[in-house]
């Protein structure tokens, strides 16, 4: 008996003793959607239908597509969808990252805060501009987004102080900032 049947056997049995989705997925470890499915369908056929339908032939080789994403204006096989983004996306070595944070440097008068190259941050924060500037540059390839810096560096402040900077005191993060300005705001 396969995993799947399991589960779907086990959904079953505790669906039948009244629990509801949201209790079978709890009890078996797995997502809500995915005990709904097993109720739904238990082998997994229904699934299996829709994906052949979706399945396409790749728009780049001919291949078939898995059909696994849906309707797709592009469908692409794996291997077209690999080469597509690796061909679009830049290669951020620790060199062209500390060439970027030149750039900035040398263009802003200073270098640069976690949220002027991380929108997420500087949209929770409410900084329109930030988070504009930071989304078109990072489109543009001009910057490498904040964790590729994380993980090349290990922190912001260590790049910041391979760019020949003083790094700026811990302060304990976005969150303190986003309190902060709800503080000032409500006052």
């Amino acid at each position: 008996m396969s995993v799947r049947a399991e589960r779907a056997e086990q959904a079953a049995r505790l669906h039948a003793e009244g629990l509801t989705g949201i209790e079978i997925a709890k009890r078996l470890g797995v997502s809500r959607s995915y005990a709904y499915e097993l109720l739904a369908d238990p082998d997994g056929s229904g699934a299996r239908e829709r994906k052949d339908r979706y399945a396409q032939p790749c728009v780049g080789c001919g291949a078939p597509t898995s059909g696994g994403k849906g309707m797709r204006e592009d469908p692409r096989c794996q291997r077209c969808a690999a080469t597509k983004a690796g061909a679009e996306r830049t290669v951020w070595t620790r060199d062209a990252i500390l060439a970027a944070g030149q750039w900035w440097i040398e263009r802003h008068g200073e270098h640069p805060a976690a949220c002027d190259w991380n929108s997420t941050q500087a949209r929770r924060l409410g900084d329109v501009p930030r988070y504009e500037r930071a989304r078109s540059l990072r489109a543009a390839g001009r910057i490498p987004g904040h964790m590729t810096v994380h993980r090349e560096f290990g922190s912001w402040n260590a790049f910041i102080a391979a760019l020949g900077c003083e790094p700026r005191a811990p302060h304990g993060g976005a969150g303190n900032h986003l309190r902060m300005r709800r503080a000032r705001t409500a006052a």
